[in-house]
């Protein structure tokens, strides 16, 4: 009965991460508010500028032509943070009851997460733009990815480590967990979310692949974030 129990939590939760990444491949700009307005009010609220509300665009800040669009709402992350809790911690839930609020805490960890992790990101891309920073072969562009990468797998791992100390290593019935999630759960599920869910979709659509630079990239740059964080969470 508790093995289907938890089956029905994973489903549900699979089912939530797809309806989200559907709606997210086809909404216009009006359609992510949701997101969008929270993320353009805290890097408002930062950098003392004005953004405003462009209809079908997103909010944009027209004295550097800087546009907040649905392409940085973060949408895929908020979906990574949320499978990343779910995949880890769903389990060491014991009731039907307490897995439901787990997915509700889940939810609610990865909008917050996302909405924070997401305005540091590009407070940090717009100071880059603003000083035109580019070393050589680190072009605006490249920079503009690696920034990303670094941000979003760094907060990634922290927020998985927070959790993992919060709940520990007992189930909330004492006895110990049947599977405790591995210390490079957080890269592994990184790399899934960033490279092969993108590329499965976009091969779904008959549409072109980011190309091998891309997944080297956020390969190399998550790599370099997992080492320096590498020492493994308490458990």
């Amino acid at each position: 009965m508790k093995r289907a129990i938890l089956s029905s939590g994973y489903l549900l939760a699979i089912a939530l991460m797809f309806a989200l990444k559907r709606h997210y491949s086809t909404a216009a700009a009006d359609d992510l508010r949701w997101m969008l307005d929270p993320v353009a009010w805290l890097v408002r609220w930062w950098d003392g500028q004005a953004y405003h509300w462009a209809a079908g665009a997103g909010y944009v800040r027209w004295d550097r032509r800087i546009t907040i669009a649905p392409a940085c709402a973060g949408v895929n992350y908020l979906i990574m943070a949320f499978g990343l809790a779910v995949a880890a911690f769903l389990h060491r839930w014991s009731t039907i009851t307490g897995r439901a609020a787990w997915l509700l805490l889940a939810c609610l960890g990865a909008y917050l997460l996302t909405v924070v992790v997401n305005a540091i990101r590009i407070l940090a891309a717009i100071a880059l733009y603003e000083h035109e920073v580019a070393w050589g072969w680190l072009t605006p562009e490249r920079l503009h990815l690696l920034t990303g990468t670094i941000v979003y797998f760094a907060a990634l791992i922290l927020y998985y480590r927070g959790l993992h100390r919060i709940m520990g290593a007992k189930c909330l019935s004492g006895k110990t967990c049947f599977w405790s999630p591995p210390a490079w759960l957080p890269w592994a599920w990184y790399l899934i979310g960033a490279i092969a869910v993108p590329t499965l979709h976009l091969l779904f659509q008959g549409r072109p692949w980011p190309g091998l630079e891309y997944a080297l990239s956020v390969g190399a740059g998550s790599a370099a974030i997992w080492l320096l964080c590498s020492k493994p969470a308490r458990r």
